[in-house]
């Protein structure tokens, strides 16, 4: 669930226009291997779309995408975290948000004033300590 235009809307989401979404956007079950899960790293960027107020991934706007996401983990915290035995930095690489061109929600897509403008009160609360 996610708030736009001050109303409370469920999540929607498709990935079926991400190239070989299948092998990008799914894990085997390691309890059913005949079952597939979604990866974290799909689910996140698709509750990330709140966050960064962007509605979908696209060819023209995957850096504006990852920029957001970067900043927006520096205000609150990764969004994703790793297993420790990965020995990765948390959040997100280029490549994985790259990898999601195609991803669709029914977040309205914010500009980047807007996005900006949004972390205005965090700031000043911030600041205020």
């Amino acid at each position: 669930m996610h708030e736009q235009n001050g109303l409370i809307m469920a999540l929607n989401w498709d990935i079926q226009n991400i190239e070989d979404y299948g092998d990008v956007c799914y894990l085997r079950d390691d309890e059913d291997s005949e079952k597939f899960i979604l990866s974290p790293i799909t689910e996140t960027l698709i509750f990330s779309c709140i966050s960064v107020k962007m509605g979908e991934i696209t060819e023209d706007n995957w850096l504006e995408f990852y920029g957001r996401l970067k900043f927006a983990e520096q205000i609150h915290g990764s969004f994703l975290i790793r297993p420790q035995k990965e020995k990765k930095d948390w959040g997100f690489t280029k490549e994985e948000v790259k990898a999601h061109i195609g991803l669709k929600t029914n977040v309205t897509t914010d500009s980047r004033k807007a996005f900006l403008e949004s972390f205005d009160s965090a700031i000043a609360i911030y600041k205020n300590k």
